[in-house]
């Protein structure tokens, strides 16, 4: 059985980053000033049995972008219902959950949020949403499609967010209303930088 030094080396290179991001982590957490810090952040992610999204624990580091848009047409949405975007395209930082179709900020930031929303050429032919940050309307998109044919309203809007804020697109103002899919319509948002 021979040894390549390179699988050698390479085996201390992994072994040694893993040790010292572990250190890094428990400096930074565990130590005894940061321990009720941490702890006060995050006791909301504890909760057992919880069926809502994992908060992030720590902070992602490098970019954070992401773009999502609807295969399938989204038919007779209820106020206040999110509009769903299950086709992600891109997702570094891991921020935007599918399952939710909801972004959650993994760092606090300034961020810059777009949306297209097509209606469906037949009824209902409008169309009436919002982007929204921790269920607060910062933008609303309006579509009215007319005599058989499709619509699109769109929004893009800059906001600050903190650590784990919401931000969604959502069906606001009448029920029964249709989004049309195809990939037409879409979600999207980028940390431009950190604060």
């Amino acid at each position: 059985m021979s040894v390549d030094m390179a699988e050698v080396i390479h085996a201390y290179v992994v072994i040694h980053v893993c040790f010292n991001e572990i250190a890094m982590l428990y400096r930074t957490f565990y130590s005894k000033r940061n321990l009720s810090k941490w702890f006060e952040m995050h006791s909301s992610d504890l909760v057992a049995g919880s069926s809502t999204i994992k908060r992030r624990q720590v902070p992602v580091e490098g970019p954070v972008a992401f773009y999502a848009a609807k295969s399938n047409t989204q038919a007779n949405l209820g106020i206040n219902q999110p509009i769903s975007f299950k086709t992600v395209v891109v997702n570094l930082g891991n921020g935007f959950h599918s399952g939710h179709s909801l972004f959650i900020a993994p760092r606090t930031g300034v961020y810059l949020f777009a949306s297209t929303i097509m209606t469906n050429p037949t009824s209902p032919v409008e169309v009436h949403a919002a982007i929204t940050v921790n269920g607060n309307t910062v933008a609303r998109i309006y579509g009215h499609g007319d005599s058989g044919r499709h619509d699109q309203g769109a929004q893009t809007v800059l906001v600050k967010l903190n650590i784990n804020d919401e931000v969604d697109v959502t069906n606001i103002d009448r029920e029964h209303e249709d989004v049309y899919g195809g990939l037409y319509s879409s979600f999207s948002g980028v940390l431009l930088y950190d604060l």
